[in-house]
């Protein structure tokens, strides 16, 4: 146990925190849309969004046959993992899939 005292007083480590952070998105498309189609429109908009790292490369993958949808869910990797540049990339690769997926007519999409 730390003291309340050294807590709010010292400088401290934290042993937790990691180079690079791991941002999600479900992404759902209409059932007669193109899956793989979609995963590479997807993927190839996060790609170009500056922040986004290489490698680990981002993925797109299938993983839910929703009421209205089918569910993609979108992973890339961000650093430095400041909360401000997280929320900052969270909204570009967000506006990035539903611009590219607009641009090739996929007329249902939900971003959670």
């Amino acid at each position: 146990m730390i003291p309340n005292a050294e807590v709010f007083t010292m400088a401290m480590t934290v042993n937790t925190a990691y180079e690079k952070r791991r941002s999600e998105h479900i992404v759902g498309i209409g059932y007669r849309d193109d899956i793989e189609t979609a995963k590479h429109v997807i993927l190839d908009a996060v790609k170009k969004v500056e922040g986004v790292l290489h490698d680990p490369a981002p993925d797109a993958l299938a993983v839910e046959l929703a009421d209205f949808s089918v569910q993609i869910l979108v992973r890339y990797w961000v650093s430095p993992p400041e909360h401000r540049n997280m929320l900052h990339v969270r909204d570009q690769v967000i506006s990035a899939i539903k611009r590219r997926l607009f641009t090739v007519r996929f007329f249902r999409l939900i971003v959670e």
